[in-house]
């Protein structure tokens, strides 16, 4: 079984919503819902998917503003972590932690936890991280607006670094998916990290 990625862009910051599907049974996933509801479930209805449940990496309304509206319409459940479950304004069912494991078709992948900008969701069999907003493919998530702190972002860079093979493609919140040996070619913000070098986008 292949997991397959529609990506849909949506909202005035061009976030990335994916519904992330099993090709032959047709489990789904919903990732970081931010806005268009009814473009999701009519998607999601079209091509008959069995969602499974909506993911969000983080708690920023532009990750999960469509996640209550699509949580009554296709009956599902929102998952989160719990720091962000305590901003988030509806209703989370369960909360995720590093280590979880979810099941798509016959794929397992993981929850691992990325303070700086909560939560990535790793996906061993694809090659696929989908990292939220902790990391693009040419910098890194802005930690001043968060409960993390640069130091936080520096752990959580070196994690993945330890963890994703340059083989790994990244689906971030923003931006276009690419792989591994991109960023490491590519991202200073990540270099930087992994040296503990930050970069200047750490403190206003």
């Amino acid at each position: 079984a292949k997991m397959e990625v529609i990506r849909k862009i949506y909202g005035e910051l061009e976030n990335n919503c994916y519904i992330i599907y099993d090709q032959d049974g047709g489990e789904a996933y919903i990732i970081d819902p931010g806005y268009e509801a009814a473009k999701i479930a009519d998607i999601v209805t079209r091509r008959r998917f069995q969602v499974k449940g909506i993911l969000a990496t983080h708690g920023h309304d532009d990750h999960t503003g469509a996640c209550e509206e699509l949580r009554k319409k296709l009956n599902t459940r929102v998952c989160m972590n719990r720091r962000d479950a305590k901003r988030y304004r509806g209703t989370t069912d369960i909360f995720l932690k590093e280590g979880d494991i979810l099941t798509l078709g016959g794929e397992a992948f993981r929850v691992i936890e990325t303070p700086g900008h909560s939560i990535s969701f790793l996906c061993p069999d694809s090659r696929f991280i989908f990292t939220g907003d902790t990391l693009f493919p040419t910098d890194t998530g802005y930690v001043v607006f968060e409960t993390g702190s640069a130091e936080d972002m520096e752990k959580s860079i070196k994690k993945l670094d330890s963890l994703l093979t340059d083989d790994y493609m990244i689906w971030p919140g923003h931006e276009e998916n690419v792989s591994m040996t991109f960023v490491r070619s590519h991202n200073k913000d990540y270099t930087g990290y992994l040296q503990g070098i930050y970069p200047e986008h750490t403190s206003l």
